[in-house]
C-alpha cells in the first residue's frame, strides 16, 4: 500500500464525543468526475447545501487526498465518516486503507448511482464490489440498485442506505441563459453510453422532422452518427455541469428513450426527466423501469414502440398550451418530491444514523 495512505490510516484517532451537529464528512471523489452531473448530484450538490446549513461536508479528488496524506496534513485525518464515490480495487490498497479507518473509530461509505457490479455491462476496470462490502455502509440512488448490490454483496452485507437523486432548483435556476434555439424543439441530451437507446425514438424523429420543417431537433453532449443526417439537428457540444441547465433549457419537448430488456438500466434513476422538468419542459420516456418509478400522467407520457413515440411528440408539438401546462407540472412535481434544498438533510441523516448505530 502506497506509504502516504498507510500513514493517513495509521494517524487517525477518534478521541471527541461525535454528535450530529458537529460531525465532520469527507467524501473522495474519482478524478476525472470532480465536475461531472453524476458527482454534483450525489456528493457536491448535497453537500453544497448541507454546508449552507452549518454541517461539515467536504470533499476532494482522489490525489488531492493522497497529496494531503503525504504531507502529513492533521486535517485529512480529523473526519468521523469517510465517502468513497464509484470506487474499485485493483490490488487490496484501498480495502487495507478503509480497514485502517475502522480500526481507528471511522465509519466508510461506499457511494454509487449506477450499477458498478460488472454483471450486466462492464464499466470498471476493477473491484467495487469488495470495496463496497468491506464499507460500514452503502448509499445508492434506486431502490432496484439496492437489490443489485446486495445480491452481490451476499451475506451479512452491511446496510445500503437509499438516497433518491434531486435537483438543487435554485442552483438550476441562478444559470445565466439564453434561447438559441427556435421553438418548438425537440431534445436529447446524454453521454455515448446512451447510443443503443436513442435508436428507439429515431423512427418517430425522422418522420416528425421530415414532416415538421418548423422543428428543431437539439442533440446535446453526444450526437450518435445516425441522428447526425436529419433534419434541422442542432448538436449543442459537452459543457461543464454549471452550464448544463443553460443547454436543457433550449427544449421545449424533453425524450428520455431507454431500452428496458437492459438489466444495466434497471438500476438507474429517472434524473433525466427531472433535469427536464426543471426547465419546464414536457417529458416523453421510455416506459422503463426507471421512469415508471416517477411517473406523472401530467408531466409525462410513457412510450412503449415506435408508433407511441410518434404520438406522444406529435401531441405535444399540436398542443402548445399542453406541453407548457405538462411542463410546469413537472417543475412543480421536482420542487415538491426532489428539490435538493428540502432532501439534502437525507445524506447527513444516513451518515449520522450510520455513526452512532442506527442499523
Amino acid at each position: 500500500m502506497d506509504r502516504a495512505w498507510k500513514d493517513m490510516g495509521a494517524s487517525v484517532v477518534q478521541s471527541r464525543v461525535v454528535t450530529r451537529k458537529n460531525m465532520r464528512v469527507l467524501a473522495f471523489l474519482p478524478e476525472r468526475e470532480t465536475i461531472t452531473g453524476v458527482t454534483f448530484v450525489r456528493v457536491t450538490g448535497p453537500y453544497a447545501r448541507l454546508r449552507e446549513l452549518g454541517y461539515a461536508a467536504d470533499w476532494m479528488p482522489y490525489s488531492y487526498a493522497r497529496a494531503s496524506a503525504q504531507l502529513g496534513r492533521k486535517e485529512i485525518t480529523s473526519y468521523d465518516v469517510y465517502v468513497f464515490q464509484r470506487a474499485g480495487d485493483i490490488d487490496g490498497k484501498l480495502i487495507e486503507l478503509i480497514l485502517r479507518l475502522q480500526a481507528a473509530g471511522k465509519k466508510v461509505v461506499w457511494e454509487t448511482d449506477d450499477d458498478y457490479t460488472n454483471e450486466f455491462r462492464h464499466v470498471l476496470d476493477a473491484d467495487a464490489v469488495s470495496v463496497a462490502a468491506a464499507a460500514d455502509a452503502l448509499t445508492v440512488s434506486t431502490p432496484s440498485l439496492r437489490k443489485q448490490m446486495i445480491k452481490h454483496m451476499g451475506e451479512g452485507h452491511p446496510p445500503v442506505y437509499l438516497l433518491q437523486n434531486c435537483i438543487n432548483l435554485d442552483f438550476w435556476d441562478s444559470v445565466v441563459w439564453r434561447r438559441v434555439i427556435p421553438s418548438p424543439s425537440i431534445g436529447l441530451v446524454g453521454t455515448p453510453t446512451h447510443h443503443e437507446d436513442w435508436k428507439l425514438a429515431y423512427p418517430a424523429l425522422d418522420r416528425i422532422l421530415n414532416e415538421r420543417p418548423d422543428v428543431t431537433l437539439v442533440v446535446g453532449g453526444s450526437c450518435p452518427k445516425y441522428l447526425q443526417e436529419l433534419p434541422n439537428m442542432k448538436f449543442l457540444a459537452p459543457v461543464d455541469y454549471q452550464w448544463y441547465p443553460a443547454m436543457v433549457n433550449q427544449i421545449d419537448i424533453g425524450l428520455a428513450p431507454l431500452v428496458d430488456s437492459d438489466k444495466f438500466n434497471w438500476s438507474k434513476s429517472g434524473i433525466k426527466a427531472m433535469e427536464y422538468w426543471s426547465s419546464r419542459a414536457a417529458v416523453v420516456t421510455s416506459d422503463a423501469e426507471p421512469y415508471r418509478r416517477i411517473a406523472n400522467e401530467d408531466a409525462m407520457f410513457l412510450a412503449r414502440d415506435e408508433q407511441d413515440w410518434y404520438k406522444c411528440i406529435t401531441i405535444l408539438l399540436d398542443c402548445p398550451n399542453l406541453r407548457k401546462a405538462m411542463g410546469e407540472a413537472g417543475r412543480e412535481w421536482v420542487r415538491t418530491h426532489r428539490n435538493m434544498a428540502h432532501n439534502a438533510e437525507f445524506w447527513w441523516d444516513a451518515y449520522f444514523e450510520l455513526f452512532k448505530g442506527g442499523l
